[in-house]
């Protein structure tokens, strides 16, 4: 006879064993997988909600958020939704195999309301040196600088000619001063001489004992004024060497000019570096970084020989066998989305094999993603940790990559304005263990690059000038070699648009100075012609004064004498006749 309360009592007990076990599996499934992942990432792991399928043998998963640990205010990435199939056959075994997954809704990047940074987790400030294309900035504004910097000398303080024309300016009014002032001097003894004349005509018996020394006085004047007339002439002679002396220092000048402004010009390559290297290098580090990390999270896992043996009998493996992995995706399909510059795009994919035990694993991880809208892309990847060296190969083309209008530099110092275009980009890069080895070629056809220049160099530099002097770049083409280690990734550049606007920046700088040049002559013949026209007509009026003042001449003198001698045999004659000369000095 069954005894049923037996029974009914045991099977209630083990109804509400499962039906606890029911209950608490998807909360103690969801902790599970927010604490594991936490672990593995070192940063919050959000989960929505987790149900557990077991008639389908399916995991549901929603609203999935993953933290980014170095920037804890944005998630590496969310997912909208997963589902995994799971085998059951593998699961009495110990072992979680997914037959197909699905992630659908994954974006990358995205913003967090708050901090996903763990509570214990420690803040990481790894300080890096600068980049190695951070110094090109320095030496193209240096370059830049130093060319522009010589536009700035003033033609006033750096030409002899200048000065030269200056000093005659001063030199030459004093001494024409100088002459005038004999000239009065003479006059005013001529003046004392008539005077003398005029009472030796008037009382001729009182003065007979002067009439030598007024004799001596007049040789003295007509001596004095020929002096002052060469004096004049030799002025004359004199201007016209200046002259020439001017001309010859505004030569030299020119030769110093011309000298002064030639430059060296900027190296085609470094002008690459500095305009696309921080770019490049953010991005191929940052893409390096994220291939650091995903081999942190998902590690080579135990070989086959260092598995812990069971409590109870051994696991043999057998040389020529591979094992078998305790967890593994056999295939995930990904799809999702995002935005680029404001664009929106979308992908979708797969990912096999997926394990953290690949040496247990016959086939090594593989990846294919197809993306359309702003990105149209085509990437593949093959994940080989199977061996003593863990190898990645990721290929990727990208036939037409929007690009938006971009700035290129540091405005502050040097950057052209790119237009915006589609390019072209394929990246073939190989990591074995931490060595990093590939290439990156990029390509955009039908651009326009236009130099962006600083307040201070704008006033030097006409915008005209500057644009016409990139308008035969057509095009950007850039090889980027990539080596080193996955930590310390050495970076080789190669591109066309360093040289050609090495070539348009030296050819507009070498036009700017040639104009420069040409203007600093300009202003420097205009500056002399100014100064000595303004000499010359203050000489002029100055000649024109003293001659007048040296109208008493060897004739008058001669005069003088003549009858200052007469006055001796006919003092009468000295009378009238000296009379008549009064008027000649009274002027």
């Amino acid at each position: 006879m069954i005894r049923w309360s037996y029974v009914a009592t045991r099977v209630f007990v083990l109804a509400l064993i499962v039906g606890i076990a029911w209950a608490l599996l998807n909360p103690v499934l969801k902790i599970g997988m927010i604490y594991s992942g936490q672990a593995a990432v070192g940063a919050r792991v959000e989960i929505g909600s987790v149900r557990t399928l077991l008639t389908k043998s399916r995991i549901d998963i929603d609203q999935i958020a993953v933290a980014n640990p170095n920037s804890p205010m944005k998630n590496m990435l969310e997912i909208a939704h997963a589902s995994f199939d799971v085998e059951t056959s593998s699961a009495l075994k110990k072992r979680l195999v997914v037959s197909e997954g699905r992630l659908s809704g994954l974006r990358f990047h995205t913003g967090r309301a708050d901090s996903g940074q763990l509570a214990d987790a420690e803040e990481k400030n790894e300080k890096t040196g600068p980049s190695v294309f951070e110094k090109y900035g320095d030496l193209g504004e240096q370059w830049l600088d130093k060319s522009l910097d010589r536009m700035e000398e003033r033609a006033e303080q750096e030409f002899v000619s200048i000065r030269l024309a200056k000093e005659l300016e001063d030199r030459w009014p004093k001494e024409y001063d100088a002459i005038e002032q004999r000239a009065e001097d003479l006059s005013r003894r001529g003046k004392q001489l008539a005077k003398q004349v005029e009472a030796m005509a008037d009382r001729p018996l009182d003065h007979l004992d002067k009439i030598q020394a007024t004799l001596q006085e007049a040789d003295r004047l007509r001596r004095d004024a020929s002096s002052m007339k060469s004096e004049l002439g030799r002025l004359k002679q004199q201007i016209a060497q200046d002259r020439i002396a001017i001309e010859n220092a505004k030569q030299h000048d020119l030769d110093k000019v011309k000298q002064t402004l030639k430059f060296k010009g900027i190296d085609g390559d470094q002008l690459s570096d500095y305009l696309l290297g921080p770019e490049l290098h953010e991005k191929i580090s940052t893409a390096l970084g994220w291939i650091q990390w995903t081999r942190g999270v998902v590690s080579s896992g135990e070989s086959p020989q260092s598995v812990e043996p069971a409590s109870r009998g051994r696991n043999v493996i057998f040389p020529c066998m591979v094992g078998v992995p305790d967890v593994l995706v056999r295939k995930l399909l990904v799809d999702g989305g995002g935005t680029v510059d404001g664009k929106e795009f979308t992908f979708d994919g797969y990912v096999k094999d997926i394990t953290h035990q690949p040496k247990r694993h016959q086939h090594p991880a593989t990846v294919v993603i197809n993306s359309s809208g702003a990105i149209e892309l085509v990437a593949n990847a093959i994940l080989d940790r199977r061996g003593e060296q863990p190898t990645e190969h990721f290929i990727v083309d990208i036939p037409a990559l929007t690009q938006s209008a971009r700035s290129l530099g540091d405005p502050g110092k040097l950057a052209v304005d790119v237009s915006p275009g589609k390019a072209q980009v394929r990246i073939d890069v190989m990591l074995r263990d931490e060595a990093v080895a590939g290439t990156i070629n990029f390509q955009q056809d039908n651009v326009k690059v236009t130099p962006q220049l600083k307040q201070a160099y704008s006033k030097e530099i006409l915008a005209a000038n500057a644009d016409s002097a990139f308008d035969s770049i057509q095009s950007i083409r850039a090889t980027v070699k990539i080596g080193g280690t996955v930590k310390k990734p050495k970076l080789k550049l190669r591109s066309n648009l360093g040289p050609q606007l090495a070539a348009g920046m030296n050819a507009m700088l070498k036009s700017e100075l040639a104009a420069r040049e040409k203007q600093l002559e300009q202003k420097a013949d205009a500056e002399i012609d100014r100064q000595i026209a303004k000499v010359e007509q203050k000489l002029v009026a100055k000649h024109g004064e003293v001659l007048k003042k040296l109208e008493l001449g060897d004739r008058e003198i001669g005069m003088l004498k003549s009858h200052i001698a007469s006055r001796i045999g006919a003092p009468s004659d000295v009378l009238d006749k000296g009379k008549d000369l009064l008027n000649l000095f009274r002027r």
